[in-house]
């Protein structure tokens, strides 16, 4: 069994068995070492049931590597406790000098966090990255394919090496080199022009749209968090036409569903969905957006995309886990984001045309940089203080505000920065 298919195993079925032979697999230097550290991290009863030290691996430079695992009482999702179990590997890392960790947090049901923690040096300060920055979150009734790709090809000869697995980068680039011969497929295909570029502008609509549904659909917005996949898979079961997914049944979902009010019956009287999915689509939310608007040029030019090409690219797609959740200064959540729409699209249309997309990341710094350096100059706020208050050491969500450094302000001058910051709003 080779190392992704482990980790298949895993995904699906959770075992410290196949855990530990993973990690036995992945580095000759792994040492089993398993300790009961209970006691030691002092865990509230009721968030954490035990938690265990499984081994650790030593680097030719001397740095330390542990592997440390964890169950929780309650259900894991992709957004609970995520500064509860930041603070438990934090803390024992501090402890026992770890240079890095890798923690796996589970529950009694199969999901499970893969979360990394790095020790960073500034001189002789050790600081350590925000738990949720290297973190993959894993479901067993989903395909997990990010995190079985990214971690089942990991170099762990070195921390450095391993937190290539843990980026954003790689995981970018691996989706988008399966993603574009998928779009270059669907380009190809479309019918109704023998235009190149009006077939690669429609098929570009076309996939923004789909993926921006997925994160629709995974905001629970259309009933089921899997609503595109059982839409593909109702057509299929109707029996209808060959050839009419796109006019039928994707024509009525992008440009009435998801652009009118809740409450329109789509193709009243005229359409082959069963009860359930009338009811879904009459309920969808307005997005009221110009995605779901029929663009002129392309969406009224009777051009149309084949059912096999857009089934292939329904089942890649969903291949891949989606969250909601866009990474900031802080956070890193690798799996599939609406930040991929961005990057998808500057990767596909010509630079030249003014398609850049800047990370989200790179915008909070520019807002965080522009906030200080105005409020130096019209506020009477020391600089350190205000660099504090911008750049948090742990996380910016008000569950890391309690125990955290924002400099030398009381709440009233917190409060009078904060109307100074509503005036450069303004300006």
């Amino acid at each position: 069994m080779n190392q992704r298919e482990r980790l298949k195993d895993l995904s699906s079925n959770f075992k410290l068995e196949t855990l530990e032979q993973f990690f036995r697999d992945a580095s000759m230097d792994y040492r089993p070492e398993p300790e009961n550290l209970t006691r030691e991290v002092e865990p509230d009863p009721e968030f954490i049931q035990s938690i265990e030290k499984l081994g650790e691996i030593e680097f030719e430079d001397g740095r330390r590597l542990v592997v440390v695992s964890s169950l929780l009482t309650g259900e894991i999702t992709d957004k609970t406790s995520k500064k509860k179990q930041f603070d438990i590997g934090w803390k024992f890392l501090k402890k026992r000098f770890y240079d890095a960790g890798i923690f796996i947090f589970r529950d009694d049901r199969g999901h499970f966090r893969f979360s990394l923690i790095v020790t960073k040096y500034t001189g002789n300060k050790r600081t350590h990255t925000p738990f949720r920055r290297y973190t993959y979150y894993v479901h067993p009734g989903k395909p997990n394919k990010t995190f079985i790709n990214q971690i089942g090809k990991a170099d762990f000869s070195s921390i450095d090496s391993i937190l290539k697995a843990f980026s954003i980068d790689a995981v970018s680039d691996d989706f988008y080199n399966a993603f574009k011969p998928k779009f270059n497929e669907i380009s190809s295909s479309v019918q109704g022009t023998d235009d190149a570029n009006l077939k690669e502008d429609f098929a570009l609509l076309f996939v923004i749209r789909v993926i921006f549904i997925g994160f629709v659909q995974k905001r629970g917005w259309l009933k089921k968090n899997e609503f595109l996949q059982q839409f593909w898979k109702e057509y299929q079961e109707t029996g209808t036409e060959e050839n009419t997914l796109y006019k039928n049944w994707l024509v009525p979902l992008f440009f009435e569903a998801l652009n009118t009010q809740p409450g329109h019956q789509v193709k009243y009287r005229n359409n082959d969905f069963s009860e359930e999915t009338q009811r879904i689509l009459q309920m969808a939310p307005y997005l009221n957006g110009e995605l779901f608007k029929e663009k002129k040029g392309y969406d009224d030019q009777g051009l149309w995309i084949p059912d096999a090409q857009i089934g292939e690219f329904i089942d890649f797609l969903f291949q891949y886990n989606f969250t909601i959740e866009e990474n900031t200064f802080y956070d890193e959540e690798l799996e599939l984001n609406p930040e991929f729409l961005g990057i998808i699209f500057e990767r596909l249309v010509n630079k030249e045309d003014g398609a850049v997309y800047t990370p989200r990341t790179e915008v909070d710094f520019m807002c965080r940089m522009g906030l200080v350096k105005w409020l130096q100059k019209n506020s009477s706020a020391d600089t350190n203080d205000l660099y504090h208050l911008f750049f948090r050491d742990r996380g910016q969500d008000p569950e890391f505000d309690e125990d955290q450094k924002q400099g030398d302000f009381t709440t009233a001058q917190i409060q009078r920065v904060g109307g100074s910051a509503q005036q450069c709003n303004g300006v």
